[in-house]
């Protein structure tokens, strides 16, 4: 999947300069993750999900998490303190805590 989003990002990116490369990264990435074992291309997501994401991360925040409502409908989105790009390694006891929590209260 992964070459795929690469050459797809290229394609994009050099049709739509005003896009940034991480915006176009990212929606092309959920669209790849929403075609994924879906029959449907356009198929949202009934199950649980948790997106986390660092608070210090200089590619994600809050408002790029919006994009994932549209294909997850019961998402839940946590940023995590204290960390960047590596979350599970910046901050794992936070990590590991809401990883926890999200599976015992959907299980």
């Amino acid at each position: 999947m992964a070459s795929w989003v690469k050459g797809r990002i290229l394609e994009e990116n050099s049709l739509n300069q005003s896009k940034g490369f991480s915006v176009i990264k990212e929606e092309l990435s959920l669209e790849a993750i929403s075609s994924h074992n879906f029959k449907e291309e356009n198929t949202i997501s009934k199950k649980e999900t948790l997106v986390i994401f660092g608070k210090n991360s200089p590619l994600i925040g809050m408002d790029e998490t919006i994009p994932f409502t549209d294909f997850f409908k019961n998402i839940t989105i946590c940023p995590i303190a204290d960390s960047g790009m590596r979350v599970l390694e910046e901050n794992p006891k936070s990590s590991y805590k809401k990883i926890k929590q999200f599976i015992e209260e959907n299980s």
